[in-house]
């Protein structure tokens, strides 16, 4: 103070040391954070966000790609993190810059937010704290089937037994989760599709 030198320059002198020092400072680094949440009525929001809502869903995959390297996010070579024990995720220490934030596409479920795109694109500034960056998922439930056949159990032995014949128009009865009914076919036999996890009794 002053940041400069005033100098009179006499005939024949040489003049030094006239030195600048400069600091570099640090520069402040950002942070992206959000949750992952199961969205169990599948409707893309969290419900009762918090202890009594919708659940977080733990060791789920979040990417964070610089956008000079989109074309990576097939290959799976950005950096990536994973939810903790609370379903949450943050990656520390991310210089400003413009950023996709994308989640794991995992079998068995649906992405129900964000849609339209289906990730996050932010601009960071220097020292900004990002969160919300949320992530919902919804689980596809996964039917099953069952299926048997009609015999004419010509020796009333109890056992389908060889050339004993199938029967054809029979009607079987599903009873459960979902009351139903099947005539069994030109081969004798039948089958229910789409069923949900559950119990059922199957009868004629």
């Amino acid at each position: 103070d002053p940041n400069y030198y005033e100098i009179q320059i006499m005939p024949g002198t040489n003049n030094f040391p006239y030195n600048f020092g400069n600091h570099e400072i640090p520069r402040q680094t950002s942070t992206i954070s959000g949750c992952k949440w199961n969205d169990e009525n599948g409707n893309g929001i969290w419900d009762g966000e918090g202890q009594y809502g919708e659940p977080t869903i733990p060791d789920w995959t979040i990417y964070l790609c610089s956008n000079e390297g989109l074309a990576s996010q097939e290959t799976g070579l950005c950096p990536s993190t994973q939810t903790n024990a609370d379903g949450c995720y943050a990656f520390e220490n991310v210089e400003p810059g413009s950023y996709t934030v994308y989640e794991e596409n995992r079998d068995g479920w649906e992405q129900t937010y964000p849609i339209e795109p289906n990730y996050y694109s932010i601009e960071l500034s220097e020292g900004e704290q990002r969160g919300a960056a949320h992530f919902g998922n919804h689980e596809i439930e996964r039917t099953s089937t069952i299926s048997g056949c009609k015999f004419n159990d010509e020796n009333n032995n109890g056992n389908w037994d060889v050339n004993e014949p199938t029967i054809s128009g029979w009607e079987i009865f599903l009873e459960g989760n979902d009351n139903n009914s099947v005539v069994t076919g030109e081969d004798g036999c039948y089958t229910f599709e789409n069923v949900l996890p559950g119990w059922y009794w199957v009868s004629e």
